[in-house]
């Protein structure tokens, strides 16, 4: 039987945690929720943690915000005295997602059931809930032990890495769009963070100067099969985030 990769060290597999999870970050597969209503999950009226389960694309709706109602799986503890970050550690542990040195605090770990998963209504993953967010390798782990928890398939995580880029690419460069008009207008409340966000992706859904024709999206200019992402788009929108000033559409809301 094909066996599940190690996973990185902790400080590799999360980008955030603990509180320091910035606002205008997107929300994102892996993304980590405290204080979170678990009744759809466990029957019980309680709270908790959560991890967001759906693909980015998916998890988008109208407008750019969230879906109604998103895909979670229940995160649990695993252990309150230890971080049980050796390598190895989880191979065997072929149902879950684990979460290594939780808080960073080389005191904690939990991990993310998949036999656990329900809908919550979107709102109740608020931004500032928000404790922990994988860094690229660890979705690229999350998502080895996805297919592996469904099929038995090891996926090499090189492998989900390619295929995730122009995911990733669009997220990283979501992310500059968003902190740029969080640098220039000061801190944002979730919903003008949502707006932010909504401007960048209609910027995406708008004709690319090099494409082959009038229709080609700047959108599907970020990435092709045979190429990989492209480099000029990327730079064509890191030039429109340094020209366009981020955040004008909320400026417009005022007006």
């Amino acid at each position: 039987m094909e066996q599940l990769e190690d996973l990185p060290l902790a400080d590799e597999l999360y980008d955030y945690r603990g509180t320091e999870v910035p606002l205008w970050l997107p929300h994102n597969q892996g993304d980590v929720f405290a204080d979170v209503d678990l009744t759809s999950l466990t029957g019980r009226s309680e709270t908790g943690h959560v991890m967001l389960f759906l693909h980015p694309c998916t998890m988008r709706g109208k407008g750019g915000g969230l879906v109604e109602r998103a895909t979670v799986l229940h995160v649990k503890p695993k252990s309150s005295r230890k971080p049980l970050d050796e390598a190895g550690r989880w191979n065997r542990a072929y149902s879950v997602i684990p979460l290594p040195d939780f808080s960073g605090t080389q005191s904690d770990a939990f991990e993310a059931d998949l036999m656990a998963m329900g809908a919550v209504p979107s709102e109740l993953l608020e931004r500032a809930k928000r404790v922990a967010s994988f860094s690229q390798d660890g979705r690229s782990h999350m998502l080895h032990r996805i297919i592996y928890h469904l099929t038995r398939k090891a996926i090499p995580t090189g492998v989900i890495a390619r295929s995730t880029a122009r995911v990733q690419s669009e997220i990283e460069l979501q992310s500059e769009w968003t902190m740029s008009a969080w640098k220039r207008l000061g801190e944002l409340s979730e919903k003008q963070v949502f707006a932010v966000e909504s401007e960048f992706q209609k910027i995406l859904n708008a004709a690319w100067p090099e494409g082959q024709n009038d229709e080609d999206l700047l959108r599907s200019g970020l990435y092709s099969e045979d190429d990989g992402v492209h480099e000029d788009a990327v730079r064509y929108l890191r030039q429109l985030c340094e020209t366009n000033q981020p955040g004008t559409c909320l400026s417009a809301e005022d007006d």
